[in-house]
């Protein structure tokens, strides 16, 4: 977008809280999340936990960007949006069922489900780079800071001739993936939600090092 200057930053140390609910309010309306807690004063109170505990343990073990837009000035405003990367096979999160219980309470079977499901679906494939959370703030969507994440994290894995993963949450997430060289690599995520399921897509890496 002609005017919008952003400013990329790899997170090394960072207020985990904050970030966890810049995600859960740009991922509310999703049908998924909306199945996954159906209330919606304890869906506010559970799901920052839940996305922090992957944002947590991508900080250490994996790639978390943030995204800024900038002012007329040049300068940064606060954190707009926000990408999760893992490398697979890799850490597990450590004490994840314990953890993941005392966060998510009566909704963890919902939550367990879903991962059991994404785990069998997963690729079985080499190395990879998994997109567990592309958020961007709901004020701040369609300015092109989740374009300008994805490809600051796409040249690293060009360079290192990795491929990645994700899934889909909705069909305007499935053609912005689309357009940055994902494609559908398997049926929807069968899970017993009213609406949109969770589409599976993976993307090659391109350039000299992927030929």
């Amino acid at each position: 977008m002609r005017g919008v200057r952003i400013s990329l930053r790899t997170v090394d140390r960072t207020d985990v809280g904050g970030l966890s609910a810049l995600i859960a309010e740009a991922f509310d309306s999703l049908d998924v999340v909306r199945w996954l807690v159906e209330d919606p004063a304890a869906r506010a109170q559970v799901l920052p936990g839940y996305f922090a505990l992957l944002t947590e343990h991508a900080v250490r073990h994996g790639t978390v960007r943030t995204a800024s837009l900038q002012d007329e000035d040049g300068r940064e405003g606060e954190c707009d949006a926000v990408s999760v990367w893992l490398t697979l096979p890799g850490e597990a999160v450590r004490s994840y069922d314990v953890r993941l219980h005392d966060v998510c309470g009566p909704w963890t079977s919902r939550f367990r489900l879903l991962d059991q499901t994404m785990e069998r679906l997963h690729p079985a494939r080499s190395r990879h780079a998994y997109l567990a959370f592309l958020a961007v703030r709901p004020a701040c969507q369609s300015k092109g800071l989740g374009t300008s994440l994805l490809r600051s994290h796409h040249e690293d894995l060009d360079r290192e001739g990795l491929p990645s993963y994700l899934e889909a949450a909705d069909p305007r997430s499935a053609r912005l993936y689309s357009r940055h060289g994902y494609v559908p690599c398997g049926p929807p995520l069968p899970l017993p939600v009213r609406g949109e399921s969770l589409r599976p897509m993976w993307r090659e890496p391109q350039g000299p090092r992927a030929a």
